[in-house]
């Protein structure tokens, strides 16, 4: 960065003028960050906007530097907002579980899978008994009515085979 140039950003961050820039930087031994301390520890230096300080002038004025197409930081932007989706589906959905129309229990989608995940020997087989002993597991929100088509063939899958073995007993 050509001397100037030095000047002007330093300007553009102080309460200087152009003369007091200078001085500052000359001080310094020219070097920008020294005559930005300098200067704050004299209580000349703006306030920041944003808590975020960057070493390339323009770039902290423009915001983040755009993520580059194909780049692991670009995949991990959209993990976590799909991440960031999917909690807020699983919040604002819950499951029932119901026997002859009444609810038994219930709880939001993202217990529900927490649950399923850490306890999944313990779930898994609770689930497919109740289902066999009657029960109805039912999804309640905005996507209940896609998830519910789902576990009504589920439960007519379980009672079809439960009509197949008392047949042949």
């Amino acid at each position: 960065m050509e001397r100037i140039e030095m000047v002007e950003s330093l300007r553009n961050r102080a309460n200087v003028s152009y003369e007091e820039a200078k001085q500052a930087l000359e001080r310094c031994n020219w070097d920008l960050l020294d005559a930005l301390v300098m200067l704050e520890g004299q209580g000349r230096v703006k306030e920041p906007s944003a808590a975020s300080y960057s070493t390339q002038a323009q770039q902290a004025e423009q915001g983040p530097a755009p993520v580059q197409r194909g780049s692991i930081g670009r995949g991990i932007h959209r993990l976590m907002r799909a991440l960031d989706v999917l909690i807020e589906k699983s919040l604002k959905n819950s499951v029932e579980l119901q026997r002859d129309g009444k609810r038994i229990l219930g709880m939001p989608v993202l217990l529900a899978l927490v649950l399923t995940l850490c306890f999944f020997w313990v779930t898994v087989p609770l689930l497919i008994i109740s289902i066999a002993c009657g029960y109805r597991l039912c999804f309640i929100g905005p996507v209940g009515r896609e998830a519910n088509v789902v576990m009504d063939k589920v439960t007519q899958k379980v009672e079809e085979i439960k009509q197949e073995m008392t047949r042949d007993e």
